[in-house]
């Protein structure tokens, strides 16, 4: 007892880094068709427990119709769902599109706004919009295309302040508008506070599909307007459908720059996103997409990111296989890395490294352009990547984490037709994962527990300890850092008995480093246990000096009915 003690106490020796994996968390569709994953949106802590959360669309789902679709809300902390909200009619596709778009209702939680747009509300595919409470999922307010065809709602984003009321705004695309012609093409941005147009821009051209995409960038031209981007991926300016992207002024609504693709085919613009201030000149700065797919060559796509002060291409980054539809979506990450420049996200959805169509997503350094992270889809045709974004530090290791779409997965066996999925995935080092984050007491089964020690490791001691108070503000490793595990008397069971709630919670890692262990719960427990929330972590240590050599982060579990 007193040696158990004494390895409890020595947790708070220094922790040092172990092998790397990154995926936190994976979601999953409700059902065949879902494509859950098309769609997904960091929304900031919306429930106020200190954990971002996120939404996922699912433009397939048939709760009330036929791919009426609908948005599943989750908590950051435990992958635990707050609230559904489900589209109106068959075929809306409601959920094609979702944006945090800042406070709107005053209640100081971010409110975000989603896309469905085949909705007939005034005319055939018509298309519209909805701003919803990041609180309580309620619709605040219902926003109705021009007319039919538009396509209303294909894309979403913030737009900053760009009337200076105070109020954040808004855009929504309509590709399929006929202002210049057929398919011409659209985006209106829309004031935050009375949510009247504030600005309509519309394509030059028959067939350009301007608004296929739009952004807020930030402001600029620092005239203390929020500045706005839309893309134009079917412009032929260079070229047949060698595509757009329009650069607006915020204050004015007029062209600050317009940039093209370099010939036929590239379809630049089919994805643009604000980057954040990649070069550290103190102006935000943004990315476009050209996924260059079709054509009688198809080639591997690029994405550029451009100065917001300058519109000169800071970082240009190419796909490597042809079809893989490398830059689409682009994404501003934050400063990932910690050098004081923003970094990029670059989804290929059809990449075929791991799988045929299995997907990629990949994190580049702003400061330089190198290639900082790259996680694989793990299945084929999984679309992973088709979608991505920022979310905020899920797991409180201070470095910025980020979700990922695949709507074409199938996670689960027996499913003919795509369910969908979403990772979240951790920008450091991840070494415990699961194969899932909540379990029935009704039904009972096990979380699989995946512990990646690495080849430093191989051979060693760990012990799997947990924690049902949390994992901040943890235990304090000193200079080193923190354990993420509140201690409390959880705690103390798992280290004075191992390997009996958690089989394999006491070992020793492989040749590789890895092992793995189960959290096994029967069922027949006491009803009251229902919501209680499990954190586990592993530490790695010399058993004959009882001195802890590595730590591992936390991975949560919680009981449902």
């Amino acid at each position: 007892m007193k040696r158990t003690h004494r390895l409890c106490l020595a947790i708070a020796l220094a922790a040092m880094p172990l092998a790397a994996q990154q995926r936190l968390f994976q979601l999953t569709g409700s059902a065949s068709g879902d494509r859950f994953g098309f769609a997904v949106a960091g929304l900031g802590d919306i429930n106020a427990d200190g954990f971002p959360d996120y939404a996922v669309g699912a433009p397939g789902a048939d709760d009330v119709g036929t791919d009426a679709g609908k948005v599943v809300v989750y908590s950051g902390i435990d992958g635990q769902e707050l609230y559904t909200i489900l589209g109106r009619t068959s075929f809306d596709e409601f959920g094609w599109a979702i944006a945090p778009v800042g406070d709107l209702d005053g209640d100081q939680v971010q409110d975000f706004l989603v896309g469905a747009p085949f909705a007939d509300d005034v005319g055939f595919k018509s298309g519209e919009a909805a701003l919803f409470s990041g609180k309580t999922g309620t619709k605040l307010r219902q926003i109705p295309a021009g007319g039919a065809r538009e396509i209303f709602g294909i894309s979403v984003a913030a737009a900053g302040d760009v009337d200076g009321d105070g109020t954040p705004d808004y855009i929504i695309g309509a590709h399929g508008d006929n202002v210049n012609g057929d398919n011409s093409g659209s985006a209106r941005v829309y004031s935050g506070k009375t949510h009247q147009v504030l600005w309509l821009v519309a394509g030059d051209s028959p067939g350009d599909f301007f608004g296929q995409t739009v952004a807020g960038i930030g402001d600029v031209d620092l005239d203390g307007k929020a500045d706005f981007a839309v893309g134009a991926p079917d412009d032929d300016n260079n070229g047949a459908e060698s595509g757009m992207c329009r650069i607006y002024s915020g204050r004015t609504g007029t062209v600050l720059k317009t940039l093209n693709g370099d010939v036929s085919d590239d379809f630049f613009g089919h994805f643009v996103s604000g980057a954040g201030d990649v070069d550290n000149d103190g102006r935000p700065d943004f990315i476009v997409g050209a996924v260059q797919f079709f054509g009688l060559q198809p080639k591997s796509g690029y994405a550029r990111v451009y100065s917001g002060a300058t519109f000169q291409v800071i970082w240009s980054f190419h796909g490597t296989n042809p079809s893989d539809l490398f830059g689409e979506p682009v994404r501003g990450a934050g400063d990932v890395d910690g050098d004081g420049y923003a970094d990029l996200l670059v989804g290929m959805s059809l990449d075929d490294r791991s799988a045929t169509n299995a997907g990629r997503a990949e994190l580049y350094s702003g400061k330089d352009g190198s290639l900082l992270m790259a996680v694989n889809g793990q299945r084929a045709d999984a679309q992973f990547g088709y979608q991505l974004a920022p979310i905020g530090d899920i797991n409180k290791d201070n470095i910025p984490d980020f979700i990922v779409g695949a709507p074409g997965d199938r996670p689960l066996s027996g499913n003919t037709t795509p369910t969908g999925s979403v990772q979240i995935v951790s920008s450091g080092p991840v070494t415990l994962t699961s194969n899932l984050h909540d379990l029935s007491m009704q039904v009972g089964g096990a979380q699989k527990l995946e512990l990646h020690g690495g080849p430093n490791f191989a051979g060693k001691f760990y012990l799997i300890l947990g924690s049902v108070s949390g994992i901040e503000p943890g235990i304090s490793l000193g200079a080193a850092g923190l354990l993420a595990l509140n201690s409390d008397a959880y705690t103390l069971f798992t280290a004075t008995n191992p390997n009996t709630l958690i089989s394999n919670s006491f070992g020793a890692f492989d040749a590789t480093g890895d092992a793995t262990a189960n959290f096994v719960l029967l069922t027949g427990l006491d009803p009251a246990l229902v919501g209680t929330r499990f954190h586990h972590a592993f530490v790695v240590f010399d058993l004959a000096a009882l001195q802890i050599v590595g730590a591992s982060n936390a991975v949560p579990l919680v009981l449902k009915n």
